[in-house]
């Protein structure tokens, strides 16, 4: 199991900054109108978790590229292949991501839906202080994200050594409180279809729930990205 911080190494943060953090939070999920069903304390004290090495995440992030890049641009699937198989990534392409890209003829459905993986890199990317602003709940990455994610990351076909030259986490904080923001956002979807009730929340579903998958892999403490994606692997 890969991980960057360690429990040992990190200074436990004061019940007076994790209080603090969950003031704000839950005035984020009042902006929202997310549930604040947050009570717990130790839920965000990133020393309890074990998060995934840096090198295994930008491996992560530029899979995901290249599999939305594919779900646009399908006839350059094997140059595809062939660039992640050069650049040493084909190795942490999933079964699941390896079917797509050997598949002749992908529905427009599947397509569609993996086309929304850039929303994962993103995320990623900003997990890896490549950009520096998270995207915004209510909407899909902005056209100046983009262009701040395409200055900073390689493009498909691109040489990646420099890219995993200076890999650091940003701040465990910020990343545990998006995660648990994007968590509740789940939940609150979720109950939207159980009880058969109209949205109420300006949150992106569809951005929301990629955004949620690569946060979930980066603390399960296993690089399945198939389990994660079927669902199975949140923390």
């Amino acid at each position: 199991m890969g991980f960057l911080f360690q429990s040992l190494n990190m200074k436990k943060p004061s019940l007076k900054s994790l209080q603090a953090r969950k003031d704000q939070f839950a005035e984020k999920l009042g902006r929202y109108e997310l549930d604040n069903t947050v009570s717990d304390l130790e839920l965000f004290d990133y020393t309890l978790y074990h998060y995934i090495d840096p090198s295994e995440v930008a491996e992560r992030l530029l899979i995901l590229l290249a599999v939305s890049f594919t779900a646009y641009n399908f006839n350059e699937s094997e140059k595809v292949m062939n660039w992640l198989k050069k650049e040493n990534l084909w190795k942490s392409v999933s079964d699941r991501e390896k079917e797509f890209f050997r598949d002749p003829d992908p529905s427009d459905e599947d397509k569609r839906n993996l086309s929304w993986r850039f929303e994962g890199a993103y995320m990623l990317a900003w997990c890896l202080n490549k950009v520096d602003f998270a995207p915004r709940p209510e909407s899909e990455s902005s056209e100046q994200q983009v262009g701040e994610f395409l200055r900073n990351v390689p493009a498909v076909g691109s040489p990646t050594t420099e890219f995993f030259a200076d890999l650091r986490y940003r701040s465990p904080s910020e990343i545990l409180d998006e995660t648990l923001f994007y968590q509740l956002a789940e939940k609150y979807f979720q109950s939207l279809v159980k009880d058969d009730k109209e949205n109420t929340s300006s949150v992106h579903a569809k951005a929301s729930i990629e955004r949620l998958r690569v946060l979930s892999w980066l603390y399960s403490g296993s690089p399945d990205w198939d389990l994660i994606e079927s669902g199975k692997g949140n923390i």
